[in-house]
């Protein structure tokens, strides 16, 4: 019985040590998935960023033209929303 008790013991000493060490490497791929996420985002963050300051320069740059374009895009967007809300609709 003894010897059924100490092979017992070692195999589930040795479970653990693979358990552990599967933690270990779960572990370490999640924080090298965080990292890529959070570097992800810091690009997207500077692209977004940068595209804003080009825009708010065009605009100031040509206020006519952004204006324009934002009338344009005004009445087309409500153009739009008047067709789904049933505007166009007549009884």
């Amino acid at each position: 019985m003894s010897d059924f008790v100490n092979k017992a013991k070692r195999e589930a000493d040795h479970m653990t040590s693979r358990m552990q060490d599967a933690k270990e490497e779960l572990v370490s791929r999640a924080e090298e998935a965080r990292d890529m996420i959070v570097d992800q985002a810091d690009r997207v963050r500077k692209n977004v960023y940068d595209k804003a300051r080009e825009a708010q320069k065009y605009t100031q740059e040509n206020p006519e033209k952004a204006a324009g374009m934002a009338l344009g895009i005004g009445a087309i967007v409500g153009l739009i929303l008047g067709l789904l809300m049933g505007g166009g609709r007549r009884r």
